[in-house]
């Protein structure tokens, strides 16, 4: 059965830099009513001067069968005790590139020289969740005047959102004190966590899931970015901060809620020979409620035209059979006024400014260059539908 599960999935223990062990961080969360927590202790990569130091200090797991194994064993403990679900998982730092990157739910090493996609994709490999972790300047650091933890907390994530944000299963939208409202503005999936230290870091920000309490079921409601809330959680009585937080929430739901996704059955053909590209930007189209048809050819995307009558079309240009360019003249000779005047988004990696002057010219209502950003392509397909309503 679905409830709301109270969860953090940012948390430290004394494998890394965290001043409790597992047990004693077990006890804390789960005698103040914390549904799931992640254990996601420290590695650092091996070549920056600063990860050296760190790893020379004992703030990064060394023996990864003895941490995995133990946090095996406290979860057995946590379920019987407290019905607290404890998932295993890393915070993967390096500072070559630049990156802090949470694992949820892993059960070995991964190798944190690697560059982000590749740890990203180490992370899926193990069908783990990886996490942008603080992907933003931490104002609460400027305030404290700590300008040695403002150095050593990176944010390229921050600064090639657009180049990760698709690779990512949510970011953090917020960190213990920070809120990160660039993460709320771009919509992507999200959660927020106490990266906890010490005993006070329970008082922080923490998510809320709408689902039954299984780690697949978990992973696959951060993924779709569904039933999810945030909550800010302040020192009140001891272990009465839970149960407060989710009554609170519980009463908010229950008020008349506002679903911003479409619903009037707006139809998009992604047209690429590329599968995953096609697959990527079905999978954020259908977060935003739009229905969507799939084409790996011209040929194939003109008979889905003819047939489905979509309402936009998304159109690669270097395509078999019938290229982008000829089905975009195909479709502007229609006799058919919806397909002559369909909504063409050309998405190609064709940059040159004579591609898309000519693009432009041949009949597209838009031009966008890859690597592209998909909260922009969001925007433009919600203008260009826009204006057709208008239109009509």
């Amino acid at each position: 059965m679905k409830k709301w599960l109270l969860c953090d999935f940012h948390i430290h223990t004394k494998f890394s830099d965290g001043e409790l062990d597992i047990y004693e961080v077990i006890d804390l969360f789960g005698s103040d009513g914390m549904d799931v927590i992640a254990i996601t202790d420290h590695v650092f990569d091996t070549q920056h001067p600063h990860s050296l130091k760190m790893i020379a200090e004992g703030k990064s797991v060394k023996d990864f069968q003895g941490y995995f194994s133990k946090i095996e064993e406290a979860s057995n403990y946590a379920f019987k005790k407290y019905g607290l679900l404890v998932i295993p998982g890393l915070e993967i730092c390096n500072y070559i590139y630049d990156y802090h990157i949470l694992a949820i739910d892993v059960s070995y090493a991964i190798d944190p020289d690697l560059p982000p996609q590749e740890v990203i994709s180490a992370i899926h490999k193990q069908s783990g969740l990886a996490i942008a972790c603080h992907p933003y300047y931490k104002l609460s650091e400027f305030y404290k005047g700590n300008l040695e933890s403002i150095h050593n907390h990176p944010i390229a994530i921050k600064n090639h959102a657009e180049k990760y944000e698709y690779l990512f299963d949510a970011w953090e939208i917020a960190n213990r004190y920070d809120l990160y409202n660039e993460i709320g503005l771009k919509r992507y999936s999200y959660l927020a966590n106490s990266d906890f230290h010490k005993k006070e870091h329970i008082y922080s920000w923490k998510t809320l899931i709408k689902e039954e309490k299984d780690i697949d079921s978990i992973k696959e409601a951060i993924k779709a970015g569904k039933d999810i809330a945030i909550i800010l959680l302040r020192k009140e009585d001891e272990g009465k901060v839970a149960k407060d937080a989710k009554g609170l929430w519980s009463y908010i739901h229950s008020q008349p809620q506002i679903d911003l996704r479409h619903k009037d059955g707006t139809k998009i053909l992604i047209v690429d020979d590329e599968g995953d590209v096609v697959n990527l930007i079905e999978y954020h189209l259908k977060k935003y409620g739009y229905s969507c048809l799939k084409a790996y050819n011209g040929l194939q995307a003109l008979k889905t035209i003819e047939s489905e009558r979509p309402d936009l079309l998304i159109l690669d240009l270097m395509l078999p059979q019938i290229d982008g360019w000829e089905l975009c003249h195909i479709l502007r000779k229609n006799s058919d006024e919806k397909i002559k005047n369909l909504p063409i988004i050309m998405l190609t990696a064709r940059a040159s400014v004579e591609d898309r002057a000519y693009g432009l010219e041949i009949g597209a209502d838009d031009y966008m260059i890859k690597p592209f950003s998909i909260a922009e392509l969001i925007e433009r397909i919600k203008r260009l539908l826009g204006r057709q309503k208008q239109d009509i």
